[in-house]
This record gives structure tokens, C-alpha cells and sequence, in this order.
């Protein structure tokens, strides 16, 4: 007979208040900045380069030399010499690259302690929470066509439940009844994997199952970690697999702190807590861009962020001491990728028992440019700024109120202070071998 597979999609209305540590949307928009905030020098730049470069050369070259150009003349060596070997300098140093090459896969797993890794799990019952506006909102069809059939073949039951709005993947791992369950499948991105466990470690019964996560968005940052020791990262099939073959050691989480409300203000990072001094840099500000730049629009984005140069007087501290005073990014890892392709805490291990912080300080735009490419090509960037570990980070901020990222979430802090604490050995997680 073959197993029992029930649907929760009808448990969409549970009646309890509504997931808060995330602030309201409006509150959210009011610190959200213009592209052009703090663009005023780049802007002044870029006119005296197009001036220099483009404007002048070609006056000279209309009114002045109407006929060919004598290439002898000191004027056409200062006119179009020296500005063209002037771009290629800024190119070579910068060490730009328009398609930067792809990452290079990590060079060990996400784990340390190989010891728990050997503990096994025996996968009979599941409950699964898919996001169906995950990624490119395929994943109601990926759970139809692929996860429950592979489930129902091995012989596995499965409760699944399709969320129906933001903060219900919290809400469900939150008040769900995990008596005589072994694991808590997340079908979905980082956002939907974020909203989930930290559902779970809000139960009042204190309850906690072995998660696993199936890729269905955009980004599925945390599971890029697994890219040289499995395929789970982009692969629904490998990804079922791994929870199957029921391999779930304990990793690590970060503890967040970001106001003063002893509830609402505090959070599970499973992925990175995020701070750039221009939100272009971290992409809070350019979903307005989407139809124009589509997915381009985040290097591009990023670029035009890194050229605004900004910075502010943010102090983090690592175990009591002080690491820096004066920022442009700065990024508190539990995993050692931030995104897809970006590799920003390269030895950030789950289970290791310390936070990794990636932090780049107020430097010059060439050397961001590198540091840019750095990350976008496997992690070489921690040759030009720190990544130091530690087991608690606190970040102050010159504002009370300001936003920042957990796990691709936009948050707002409160009382200029968020600190970060590693959880070791919090949850289990269903990984491959």
C-alpha cells in the first residue's frame, strides 16, 4: 500500500498573530533610499570624464580639424592619447572584468566535525512547507512532479503545505504538531528556509526536527556551500536524496539582536546578517530597476554603489574588541556564500562554533572594484580586506534607525545596535555525505 501523502494546503488560516520580526512594509519603505542618494561626486566625476574624454576630442575634432587629424600634433596626443592609455590604466588596476569568470567550487564541505556527521536519521514521516512564489514560482509544480512522487516511492509520508503569504512558512513550523515526524522539508529559496527554521525555534514545546531544504529560488545562497561535494544546490532530485538517505548532523546559528523589543526584534540567522553604507550595494533599493536590468541589475547595481564609494562610522566588535570603526560593507556569516556566486566567508564552517565576519573599510574604488571581483570568483578578495571569526559581533551604527539584510530579508534596527551570537549545535540539518 502505498504511503499516505496529505495535503495541508487548507491550513493556509491559522489563527495566530502574525510573523513580527520582520518590520512592516511601510516603515520598511520610509528608510529606503534613491539609487542617486550620495551620488553627487561620481556623478561630477563621470561628467568630467565624459567632458574630457568624449566632449572635447570630438569639438576639436569637428570644428577644429574638420579634415583627418594630424597625429603628430601635441594636441591630438593630450585630445585622444592620453585620455584612451588614461582608461586602459583604470581597467588594468581595477582588474575589471564585464563577465566575470564563475566562482570556483569550495574547496572543502560546509562541515568540520566529521564525527556527527555520522549520525543517521530513519526517514519515515516528513512534514514539507513549499513557497509557491519562490524563484520563478515553479514550485508547486517541482513538489507535484517531482519531490512527492520521489517521497511517495520510497515509502515516506509526507504533510505538505503551500504557503499563503509572507511569514506563513513561520507560522506553520511554529504551531505544527511534529509529534511522530523525523524531519521538516523547505521547499523553496534562503527567504522561505529563513522564515522556517526560525518558526521552529520559536515553539513554545521547544521541539526541533531535522530540516532540509529542496532549491526552488532565486538565489538558494546557503545550499551553494554544498556545490563541490553534491549537486543539491541547483538539483531537486540529489536534493530529495539527501533527505532520504536521512545523513542530518547539528549545525551552528546565529542569534540576532537588532532592537529593544525582547521578541519581536530578535532572529535566526541561518545564512548572513548584511550592512552596506549604500543600499544599492545590497540591493535593497533597485527592484524599481528590474524590468529594465532583470538579474543583471544586481552586479550593475553593485557597481554603481561601489563607484558612490560611501562609508559611515560603523564599529563592529568581535568578543569585546574593536575591529573597525569605519566601514562601506560588512557582512556576519553562518554560511560562507552571500548570494549566489559570491563566496564572502570562504572558511566559514556550519558546525564549527564560531561567526565569520567579512567587512571591507573605507578604502579606494579601485581596490573595491577588486575586492568586488574577488568575491565574485570564488572568495580571492579575503587577500585585500579582514574575514575574522568569533563567537559574538556587535555592530554599532551613527543612527538609531536604520535597514540591514538577515538571510535576503530587508529589516529595520533600532538603537543603533545589532548584535550577532553563535547558537552552536542549534538545529540538525539533512546533508549529503
Amino acid at each position: 500500500m502505498a504511503p499516505k501523502i496529505q495535503s495541508g494546503e487548507l491550513h493556509a488560516s491559522i489563527d495566530i498573530p502574525a510573523w513580527s520580526h520582520v518590520k512592516e512594509e511601510e516603515n520598511v519603505k520610509n528608510l529606503i533610499e534613491s539609487v542617486w542618494t550620495g551620488s553627487h561626486e561620481i556623478r561630477r566625476i563621470l561628467f568630467t570624464f565624459f567632458l574630457v574624454v568624449v566632449a572635447i576630442p570630438l569639438g576639436y575634432t569637428v570644428f577644429v580639424q574638420p579634415d583627418s587629424p594630424d597625429t603628430s600634433s601635441v594636441a591630438f596626443l593630450l585630445l585622444y592619447v592620453v585620455p584612451a592609455a588614461g582608461v586602459l590604466y583604470c581597467l588594468v588596476s581595477c582588474h575589471v572584468a564585464v563577465i566575470p569568470p564563475p566562482p570556483g567550487p569550495c574547496a572543502h564541505g560546509p562541515f568540520r566535525n566529521s564525527t556527527d556527521r555520522t549520525m543517521r536519521l530513519d526517514v519515515r514521516r516528513l512534514i514539507l512547507i513549499a513557497n509557491p512564489v519562490s524563484g520563478k514560482q515553479t514550485t508547486s509544480k517541482i513538489v507535484r512532479n517531482q519531490v512527492l512522487p520521489r517521497f511517495e516511492a520510497a515509502g515516506v509520508h509526507v504533510q505538505y503545505h503551500l504557503t499563503a503569504h509572507k511569514g506563513h512558512g513561520y507560522e506553520l513550523a511554529a504551531t505544527l504538531d511534529f509529534s511522530g515526524y523525523d524531519g521538516l522539508v523547505v521547499v523553496g529559496g534562503d527567504g522561505t528556509a529563513h522564515e522556517v527554521i526560525n518558526g521552529m525555534m520559536a515553539r513554545k514545546d521547544q521541539h526541533r526536527l531535522a530540516v532540509g531544504i529542496i532549491p526552488a529560488g532565486t538565489g538558494n545562497s546557503m545550499m551553494m556551500d554544498f556545490q563541490s561535494v553534491s549537486d543539491m544546490c541547483k538539483d531537486v532530485d540529489t536534493a530529495v536524496d539527501v533527505v532520504l538517505q536521512g545523513l542530518a548532523p547539528h549545525i551552528d546559528l546565529n542569534h540576532v539582536v537588532f532592537g529593544p523589543h525582547p521578541v519581536h526584534q530578535q532572529a535566526y540567522s541561518c545564512n548572513l546578517v548584511g550592512y552596506t553604507v549604500d543600499q544599492c550595494l545590497s540591493a535593497i533599493n533597485i527592484d524599481d530597476w528590474n524590468g529594465l536590468l532583470g538579474k543583471a541589475r544586481y552586479d550593475i547595481c553593485a557597481l554603481w554603489g561601489i563607484l558612490k564609494n560611501r562609508h559611515a562610522p560603523v564599529s563592529i566588535w568581535m568578543d569585546g574588541q574593536l575591529l573597525s570603526a569605519d566601514v562601506t560593507v560588512l557582512a556576519v556569516n553562518h554560511t560562507q556564500h552571500m548570494g549566489r556566486g559570491l563566496r564572502g566567508c570562504p572558511d566559514a564552517r556550519w558546525d564549527d562554533g564560531v561567526l565569520d565576519i567579512m567587512y571591507i573599510n573605507r578604502t579606494t574604488r579601485a581596490k573595491l572594484v577588486r575586492m568586488f571581483n574577488g568575491v565574485k570568483t570564488g572568495g580571492k578578495h579575503v587577500q585585500l580586506t579582514p574575514v575574522v571569526q568569533g563567537k559574538e559581533a556587535v555592530l554599532r551604527f551613527p543612527t538609531e534607525e536604520g535597514l540591514f539584510n538577515i538571510d535576503g530579508q530587508v529589516c529595520r534596527y533600532e538603537g543603533g545596535k545589532i548584535s550577532v551570537q553563535c547558537k552552536p549545535n542549534a538545529i540538525r540539518f539533512f546533508s549529503p555525505k
